[in-house]
């Protein structure tokens, strides 16, 4: 296992919180993990080893069956249709959150090899932790990390002394003029540095920040988001991100391999392989501050709801905008966050009655449980509806995905002197997979596919792991390019404009970030934070109620019978 602090800490919190033996898990891996190594392969095994280790805790969305057993919304699929677009749903949840777990390895990887690459040390004058936007390695950084590390020569673009008076009167100066601008703040936020006349920001992510440093669009944003204007700041917010999607399409498109003969790298014609990750780290960044790619699905899913013909119609509330603002937008996922949102209003439009919810399981003390189907009114319902949602988005938010990432990051840690998973080997499976894991899941579901019948070739004769659902259904899938942002029904409903404006303030006033996770249970038993936690009543509870369940389980327990 690779000694270090962090990986102790979440060894242990396995171990002793969720009561997860990870050694358990590893040396399952390494009698399934064949000699000849397979990136594919092993991270999906990994991934199907750790469903059933935390099942407990994800149960209600991760499954190795058709769907899970458990669920938030009690609900129940007679027919074959309905049951085949249940089942496609909770795949593409699971998928996505298989795709966050690579790309939380990848990043994870990627700011440790950093540190003891050669490589970067020489191209980035010897600091791998940083980089200026100074303007002078403005050249290096633009085309993305990796394709930075594939060039052999700096650009004479870079040697040009007029480049630094652009950076210190133009970009700089925009800047230093709004110091309260949500851009300002991102900057600050990442950079190594205080806002003393340069920003040092990670190398890895130096691409985005540099595109939001050089962007004329960045500052209109800040401004609008303080405006009382509603289309003026959709407008602003689309020409940043229509502007990002340029910005990758232009520059990320190719590696480029040597621009000694330009003065200007975009006339470089010297082409070569395609650069994914560079995309990715992109989209990582961007996708956590500004949800570009979210807001875009969650327009159509707006519409959807809107439509008085669509059964979804009776989820439209208040409530439902607030779930999407406190639980989606800090969900750390960076593709595919709504497809959740899919599922949890599929789940509960299809649920037999939202009050006789079967998770958390709760023990019965009845021989047997009855589940009633009373017609509610529209109002019941809704408000019975987005509970559960926010319950569901609560576990997966706060519970679910830590606990996924704790495990994928000491898992990989204790098979690295078996399997050294390190950064290469998370831009190999980025590279191949690229489509799948960008792919937009909600314009898939939404198109009309015959869903019952894709299911049932893929499962028809037994039950398979994730890694052969993954393998087949993505071959029935049609994986097309993510469409450009656009929003088509802005400027027709004035409702639709009205949520996604609340929203982009809300994403763009607030953290990225949940604001609360199982880690401040556990701190809160340290004497210097358990004097702050908000919820220290609700802590003492729990400990008393943790305490007397192993009470009881030590009352039972006959030390002559092995568990």
């Amino acid at each position: 296992m690779k000694c270090n602090t962090e990986i102790s800490e979440k060894y242990y919190r396995l171990k002793y919180f969720y009561h997860i033996d990870s050694h358990t898990i590893v040396n399952k891996l390494k009698e399934k993990l064949s000699s000849s190594f397979d990136t594919t392969q092993t991270f999906q095994t990994i991934f199907n080893e750790m469903i059933p280790a935390c099942k407990l805790f994800s149960e209600y969305i991760l499954s190795n069956d058709y769907l899970p057993s458990t669920s938030f919304f009690n609900d129940y699929y007679p027919k074959d249709i309905v049951r085949a677009q249940a089942s496609t749903l909770v795949f593409l949840c699971q998928a996505s959150l298989f795709h966050h777990c690579i790309l939380h390895g990848f990043q994870n990887q990627l700011s440790t090899a950093i540190l003891r690459n050669d490589k970067v040390k020489v191209k980035f004058n010897h600091n791998p932790n940083s980089i200026a936007l100074t303007g002078a390695n403005d050249r290096d950084i633009e085309y993305g990390f990796f394709a930075s590390l594939n060039r052999q020569k700096k650009c004479k673009e870079n040697k040009d002394p007029a480049i630094y008076q652009k950076y210190k009167s133009t970009y700089y100066k925009r800047f230093a003029k709004n110091r309260t601008g949500y851009s300002h703040y991102l900057l600050i936020e990442n950079s190594y540095n205080s806002y003393t006349g340069k920003l040092a920001v990670p190398v890895y992510e130096s691409t985005p920040f540099l595109f939001l440093f050089k962007s004329t669009n960045t500052v209109p944003l800040d401004k609008a988001l303080h405006s009382s204007s509603k289309r003026n700041l959709i407008n602003r917010y689309l020409l940043l991100a229509k502007e990002s999607e340029e910005w990758k399409n232009t520059h990320f498109e190719h590696f480029f391999d040597d621009c000694s003969e330009h003065n200007d790298c975009s006339k470089c014609k010297h082409k070569s392989e395609c650069n994914h990750c560079d995309s990715v780290l992109f989209d990582m960044v961007l996708e956590s501050c500004y949800g570009f790619k979210l807001l875009n699905n969650l327009e159509i899913f707006l519409s959807q709801i809107q439509n008085t013909d669509s059964s979804a119609h009776a989820l439209e509330s208040q409530a439902l905008i607030e779930i999407i603002s406190n639980y989606i937008f800090t969900l750390p996922i960076t593709y595919n966050r709504s497809i959740f949102l899919d599922y949890t209003c599929y789940a509960a439009l299809n649920s037999r009655n939202l009050q006789d919810v079967p998770y958390p399981p709760q023990p019965f003390s009845s021989l047997g449980e009855r589940f009633s189907s009373v017609e509610q009114s529209t109002d019941k319902f809704a408000t019975d509806a987005t509970q559960c949602i926010s319950n569901f988005f609560r576990m997966l938010n706060y519970c679910t995905i830590p606990l996924l990432e704790d495990l994928w990051d000491v898992i990989t840690a204790e098979l690295y002197d078996t399997i050294p998973l390190d950064y290469s080997c998370y831009v190999q499976f980025i590279e191949k997979y690229y489509k799948q894991i960008t792919a937009d899941y909600s314009s898939i579901f939404a198109k009309d596919i015959p869903f019952a019948k894709i299911w049932n070739d893929v499962f028809k004769f037994e039950r398979f792991s994730f890694s052969a659902k993954y393998s087949k259904i993505f071959s029935h899938l049609s994986l097309e390019k993510t469409p450009n942002i656009y929003l088509p029904n802005l400027p027709y409903q004035r409702n639709i404009l009205g949520m996604l404006s609340f929203l982009v303030r809300c994403k763009c006033n607030s953290g990225n970030h949940p604001l609360h996770s199982i880690d401040e249970i556990i701190l809160a038993q340290s004497s210097e934070t358990e004097s702050t936690c908000s919820y220290k009543k609700e802590y003492e509870l729990f400990q008393k109620q943790y305490l007397n369940n192993v009470f009881d389980f030590l009352e039972q327990h006959n030390p002559n019978v092995p568990f």
